[in-house]
């Protein structure tokens, strides 16, 4: 009798100390997870800013060369926001094609890369 007992006790133990196992197991993979997600986002961050700033810069850099040949500032300037509106309606049309499906494919191929790492 004292054998099953021990037997039993044995067994409680065991399976308590894989429910903790399993739970600091599950932890640490949410915490890989999370990392990845923050990680992602800062670098993405950092990248969108840099070339925001490129992207302004370029922009003024434009605005003057066109000012230059046209000998108005104004017509430049607004040459180049006419260029960003005709980008913007083009963008806005074709949004499902250039920006939705390879987003969402993304973010797609990115879930099952890191379900293969598991």
């Amino acid at each position: 009798m004292t054998e099953e007992k021990n037997s039993f006790d044995d067994l409680i133990s065991h399976a308590e100390d894989y429910l903790k196992t399993k739970q600091e197991l599950s932890t640490l993979l949410a915490l890989e997870k999370g990392s990845a997600i923050i990680a992602k986002a800062t670098s993405g961050i950092i990248i969108f800013s840099f070339l925001m700033f490129f992207f302004v810069f370029a922009s003024i850099a434009l605005g003057w060369i066109i000012a230059e040949y046209t000998g108005k500032t104004s017509t430049g300037f607004l040459s180049v926001a006419g260029l960003y509106l005709v980008t913007g309606i083009l963008l806005y049309i074709n949004r499902k094609n250039w920006l939705e499906v390879p987003m969402m494919n993304t973010f797609i191929k990115s879930y099952y890369e890191s379900k293969t790492h598991e």
